[in-house]
Order: structure tokens, then C-alpha cells, then sequence
């Protein structure tokens, strides 16, 4: 065999390679970051529903009382181009607002419900966002914070140009909402940003998908490089720029961490190394647990514990922030 068809043989070998690795990266993007957000959203809310077991005629109650409320729909564009979408309850002039971000392939009318029916019912106003690539806004991509939290800076100087920088600005977050809030704590938020409020938020987004992929049955070890080449080339993000647990530590507000501790989706023991890293930081975070919660249930399953802690927590900054 001649030389030249060595090299051929060989220069083959390589691009059948590059190919499969582009595939596998591909493959694993559509899994774990693709949105397409034609899917049914009533589906995915009876699916919610239906995960609320004993409490769904609560989570149905205050889902029906939301949707009856008036709100203006509001939208501006991120940093790369997409057209963001949220809705605006407003209950008075110059009160609080809160900002709700919602989980992953989620909307905020789902799963902050609780945390907008708070809000709402001492007179703050709120704003619910629609996150990238979820609900009304545009994208294809979720990126697990990453550019969530850039989207989430951008909400917050929306906030403060329009309401003024007199309004004291509280950010909430489930899930990965919860995550988001907390990774953007590294960024320059606007000064009337005076606390933030995360509900079960994982430590990384890589040490989610990890957990994720080993309670699949999958070989984590070698898919990971995979996704992180899928998220980044079809994605435009990398998987390892942020995490809760790193943001935190710069944060210069008060945190309140709540975590339920029997979440078998994100363990508790991501939001207790979160707050290890803030404690090691100086950083004022009260931690909060509930014993028998599931995933995102915490307000459903101990409401009126959940209240007092929140409600005591916005009404303590607040007076603080006078």
C-alpha cells in the first residue's frame, strides 16, 4: 500500500470520528438543552398538577386565581438577540417588586404560583418571567443559568428604569429559577436589588445533569464530554461558566435558601453546599428546611411555615432598606 493511501486511510478514520463526536454532541444537546416551545403547555401543567398528589386541589386553587388576575404583558430583547417575554402584576404604585423565575421546561405561573400569591397579597408587585427557550419567549436553548442570568440582569434594569431605583427589587427562583438567582450574584445588579429568595436551586449545572444522568442509568463518565461539546457548539454556552455555589460567595445582599429534605430531583445537598460557601463568604444567608418536602413542594406541603419565613424575610429587608 502506497503511502498516499495510508494518509487517506487514516485522514478517513479521523473524519468518521469527528462526525460520531459531533453526532453524539448533537444527540446529547437535543436531550438535555433543546426547547421546543410548541410542545402543549397543559400537558406539562396537568403533569404538575398530577405531581402535587394530595395538594393539587391547592395548587389548582391558587393556579385559577392567578389566571383571573389582570396583568400586562411586557417583553424586551436579550444581549444575543432574542425577544423575552413576562407578565406584570401591578397591585400599587412604589411598593416591592418581585421578579419570579421559573424551572427547567417550566413557565413562573406554574411554579411560582405560591411565591406570586404571597407577593401579591401584602400589595407587592410582581413580574413573572418567562425564561429563554420556555413559555412566550423566543429561543431554542436552555442553558441550565448560565444565560439565564444575563437575561436575568436584564429584567432587573428593566425593573429599575422603569419603576425607578426607589422600588426595592426581590429576586425568586425555583429549581433552576432558584439556581439563576443565585448565580447572578457575581453580576452588577442594580443597587435596588435588596434580597433574594431561592427554593430548591441545584449547586452547578453540571452537578445536576450528573445526578440526572446516573438516576437515568446512563454512562455519565462518558457522555459528559459530549454534552459539554453539544452545549457549547449548538448551545453557544459553556456548561462550566457558573454555578450557585461559586456566585453566592459574592453576594452582597441577604439570601434566603430554602430546600425540602426528602427532594429525590435536586438533593438537599446541593443547597447545603451552597450555603457552606456562603458562610465561609461572610455572606448573610438563613437557611431553611422542611423535612417532609418533595421537589419544588416546600410552600404546598408546609404553607403557612413557608409564609412566616418569607414574608418575615421581605418585611426585615424591606424595613432595612427604608
Amino acid at each position: 500500500m502506497e503511502a498516499w493511501q495510508i494518509v487517506l486511510i487514516i485522514a478517513s478514520s479521523l473524519a468518521a470520528l469527528v462526525l460520531l463526536a459531533l453526532l453524539i454532541a448533537y444527540l446529547t444537546y437535543k436531550i438535555a438543552f433543546f426547547s421546543d416551545r410548541k410542545r402543549g403547555n397543559d400537558a406539562y401543567l396537568q403533569k404538575i398538577i398530577e405531581n402535587c398528589g394530595e395538594y393539587k386541589g391547592v395548587f389548582e386553587e391558587l393556579f385559577s386565581e392567578l389566571e383571573k388576575r389582570p396583568y400586562e404583558s411586557v417583553s424586551l430583547d436579550s444581549y444575543d438577540g432574542l425577544r423575552l417575554f413576562a407578565r406584570y402584576y401591578h397591585m400599587k404604585d412604589g411598593a416591592p417588586l418581585h421578579i419570579l423565575f421559573h424551572g427547567y421546561r417550566s413557565r413562573a405561573e406554574f411554579d411560582m404560583v405560591g411565591a406570586a400569591h404571597e407577593c401579591l397579597s401584602i400589595s407587592h408587585n410582581v413580574l413573572l418571567i418567562d425564561q429563554r427557550a420556555s413559555g412566550m419567549s423566543e429561543g431554542k436553548t436552555i442553558c441550565f443559568g448560565i444565560k439565564e442570568r444575563r437575561d436575568l440582569l436584564l429584567w432587573s434594569n428593566y425593573a429599575k428604569e422603569r419603576f425607578g431605583e426607589d422600588v426595592k427589587i426581590f429576586l425568586w427562583g425555583v429549581s433552576m429559577g432558584g439556581a439563576t438567582v443565585l448565580m447572578s450574584l457575581d453580576l452588577p445588579l442594580p443597587e435596588n436589588v435588596v434580597g433574594v429568595i431561592s427554593d430548591c436551586p441545584y449547586s452547578s449545572p453540571e452537578a445536576i445533569i450528573r445526578r440526572v444522568g446516573r438516576h437515568m442509568h446512563m454512562p455519565v463518565a462518558l457522555l459528559f464530554p459530549f454534552l459539554r461539546l453539544g452545549a457549547r457548539i449548538f448551545g453557544g454556552f459553556r456548561l462550566g461558566e457558573s454555578s450557585a455555589e461559586k456566585s453566592v460567595v459574592h453576594a452582597k445582599i441577604p439570601v434566603l435558601l430554602i430546600h425540602g429534605e426528602k427532594d429525590n430531583f435536586v438533593p438537599v445537598e446541593m443547597s447545603e453546599r451552597i450555603a457552606a460557601a456562603a458562610k465561609s463568604s461572610g455572606v448573610d444567608l438563613r437557611f431553611l428546611k422542611f423535612e417532609n418536602a418533595t421537589h419544588g413542594m416546600s410552600y404546598l406541603m408546609n404553607t403557612e411555615e413557608y409564609r412566616r419565613a418569607v414574608i418575615g424575610f421581605i418585611a426585615e429587608i424591606s424595613e432595612r432598606n427604608k
